[in-house]
């Protein structure tokens, strides 16, 4: 006797998560790891969805990442180094450069560095070089670096969509303070996706309602959730 076959039911679950990066309400983040992954994973997976109405999985953000989400659609707010790449280079001290060099090269290298040529060239300057210190780069490969490292993050889909960052990629080096400032898109791409998460969860209210808490470090209530229903 032949068994029936059965079919197997499969859940698709993304995960998304963020620990609290703040040791204060006040300060400013000390990773900057919501703005990169709002900027390349977050929203475009959301917008990716909307074009498959049939399409079934689930999303859960941990509170904390909604905090933070909503934390970055403040101009205010920001991670050392959103604050380092809106500060002019005029200004940076000694250990302001290292941190830079030391952490603006923070992107996976095959698919995020090695693509772009310029980008790439003053990474094997910093990395294949055991003389290269803060004196060898220029005030303005300085600002290019820091610009670099913030366009890479930011998903394919984004540069296409804004002009300006499109001109920016293409323009490759001696970029201007306006220009460098420029590249920092995550704050208002966090709250484009903070839209998008509101407009899902006002389906069911509920789920809107479970997010509203206070996290036991008490820097932000989740209720400010609630602005960005429409």
């Amino acid at each position: 006797m032949i068994k029936a076959e059965k079919k197997l039911s499969i859940a698709f679950y993304w995960h998304m998560h963020q620990p609290v990066y703040q040791l204060n309400a006040d300060s400013d983040y000390l990773m900057p790891w919501v703005r990169l992954h709002a900027v390349k994973d977050y929203l475009d997976m959301l917008l990716v969805t909307e074009k498959f109405e049939n399409l079934k999985l689930n999303f859960n953000l941990v509170p904390a990442l909604l905090d933070a989400l909503i934390e970055y659609g403040d101009e205010n707010v920001h991670d050392i180094h959103s604050r380092l790449s809106v500060t002019d280079i005029n200004k940076f001290t000694e250990d302001d450069k290292e941190f830079v060099l030391n952490n603006f090269f923070d992107a996976e290298y095959s698919s995020m560095i090695f693509p772009h040529e310029y980008y790439n060239e003053l990474y094997q300057r910093r990395f294949s070089n055991e003389s290269s210190n803060i004196n060898s780069f220029s005030d303005q490969e300085y600002s290019d670096i820091m610009a670099w490292f913030n366009l890479v993050w930011i998903d394919s889909i984004f540069p296409d969509k804004i002009p300006k960052l499109k001109e920016l990629i293409e323009k490759e080096k001696n970029v201007i303070e306006l220009e460098k400032r420029r590249a920092l898109t995550g704050n208002k791409i966090a709250v484009d996706t903070l839209v998008v998460v509101a407009k899902w969860l006002e389906r069911d209210e509920q789920k809107l309602r479970d997010l509203k808490y206070i996290n036991n470090t008490g820097i932000r209530r989740g209720e400010a959730l609630d602005e960005y229903i429409k």
